[in-house]
C-alpha cells in the first residue's frame, strides 16, 4: 500500500492507495505500545477511571492491558520468568494478584517495582502473540459494515469471474459474533477456502508488531537476560511478529548477541542447554540502532555478525578510564 499525509495541523490531507499485484495479501496486525509508565496499572488503584485526550498513548495501553489481564485468571495464571510468582486477575472481586511458589500471595499493589514493571510487560506480550492470534470477537455495528464492505470489495474484484465463467453468488449475512463469511459459489470449493481465508487475513489479527520502552526498568541484570530469553522465544511463535525495543541497558543487547549466536552455532545440545533453540535469533533478523548527536547510527557488525561490541557500553569505558588513571596518579 502506498499512503501520504501533507498540510497544515488545521488542514490535513490524506491519500491511500493499495497496489493492485499484492492488494490481497495482506495480514492485520495488532499493533501495540507498552511505554516505560506500565506499572501505573498496579501502583494506582483506580487506573481505569484515569481521563486521558483520544492521543495520548498511554490510554491505548491501559485498554491493551484491560483485555490481556482477563485472560489471566486464578485457574490459568502467568508465570512470570523464572522468578518464581504467577500473575492471575480475579475479575468477580476485581483484584489483581501475585502468586509465589510457597502459596504465599500479595497484592500487585505491594509487589516490588521491578515485578510491578515485568508483569504487565509479560502479560501483554503474552497475550499479543499467543491469545490475540485469530480470537473471535464481538463486532460492534460498525465493524459489522466495515466487514459486509470488505467481502462486497472482495467478491466484486476477485471472485466475480472464475476460469472466464461468471458467478452468481451472494455473501452470506454476518453473525453479531465470530464473523465467518462465506460466499455462495457456482464454482469451486477452493475459490470458497480462498475468498475466507483472504476476509480472515483482513479482519483477524494474523501477528503482532509491539513498540516497547526499557524493558529493563527496575530489573536485576541477571532478570534482564531472563526477560530477553523469553521475549524472544515469544515473538518467535509466529511468522512476522516484529518487537521494537528502546533500552539503555548494555545487559539487553549483550543478551541479544548471545541469541545471535546461538542461531548460528551447530550445537543444537548446547544451544538448547544454554538459551533454548527456540529463542535464537538470526542475525538478519535484527535491527540494531544508535542515536549519536542526533543521527541514527548502525551499530551491528557485519564481519562478526554480532552487535557491535564497541557501542555495548561505552559508559564502563569512561569509568574504567578514569579509574585508571586515580591509580596511577
Amino acid at each position: 500500500m502506498t499512503f501520504s499525509i501533507s498540510g497544515s495541523p488545521e488542514k490535513i490531507q490524506f491519500s491511500f492507495n493499495w497496489k493492485p499485484r499484492n492488494r490481497w495479501q495482506y495480514r492485520r496486525p495488532q499493533i501495540a505500545y507498552i511505554p516505560a509508565e506500565r506499572n501505573i496499572v498496579a501502583v494506582i488503584p483506580n487506573w481505569f477511571d484515569i481521563s486521558f485526550s483520544n492521543d495520548n498513548n498511554i490510554k491505548g495501553y491501559m485498554s491493551d492491558w484491560e483485555n490481556a489481564r482477563n485472560t489471566f485468571p486464578q485457574y490459568s495464571k502467568l508465570d512470570i520468568l523464572n522468578l518464581g510468582v504467577s500473575y492471575y486477575y480475579d475479575k468477580e472481586q476485581s483484584r489483581e494478584r501475585i502468586h509465589i511458589n510457597n502459596n504465599d500471595e500479595i497484592a500487585f499493589l505491594n509487589a516490588s517495582s521491578g515485578l510491578q514493571s515485568v508483569v504487565p510487560l509479560c502479560g501483554l506480550i503474552n497475550y499479543l502473540t499467543y491469545h490475540e492470534l485469530h480470537r473471535p470477537r464481538q463486532l460492534s455495528v460498525a465493524q459489522e459494515r466495515e466487514l459486509n464492505n470488505l467481502q462486497d470489495t472482495l467478491y466484486k474484484e476477485k471472485f466475480t469471474q472464475s476460469n472466464g465463467t461468471n458467478i452468481v453468488g451472494r455473501v452470506d449475512d454476518i453473525t453479531k459474533t465470530f464473523p465467518e463469511p462465506r460466499v455462495k459459489f457456482s464454482s469451486s470449493h477452493q475459490d470458497e477456502a480462498m475468498f475466507s481465508e483472504i476476509v480472515d487475513k483482513f479482519s483477524l489479527t494474523q501477528y503482532a508488531s509491539i513498540y516497547l520502552e526499557e524493558p529493563e526498568e527496575n530489573l536485576f541484570p541477571t532478570t534482564q537476560y531472563e526477560l530477553v530469553k523469553w521475549m524472544a522465544k515469544q515473538i518467535n511463535t509466529t511468522q512476522d511478529n516484529s518487537l521494537c525495543i528502546a533500552t539503555h541497558s548494555p545487559y539487553i543487547l549483550s543478551s541479544f548477541n548471545n541469541l545471535i549466536q546461538a542461531a548460528d552455532n551447530k550445537d543444537s545440545n548446547v544451544v538448547e542447554t544454554v538459551v533454548g533453540k527456540s529463542a535464537a535469533i538470526q542475525f538478519e533478523d535484527i535491527n540494531v540502532y544508535a542515536v549519536d548527536n542526533g543521527t541514527a547510527k548502525d551499530i551491528k557488525d557485519y564481519d562478526l555478525r554480532l552487535i557491535a561490541q564497541t557501542d555495548l557500553d561505552a559508559a564502563s569505558d569512561t569509568i574504567s578510564s578514569d579509574f585508571s588513571k586515580l591509580i596511577e596518579s
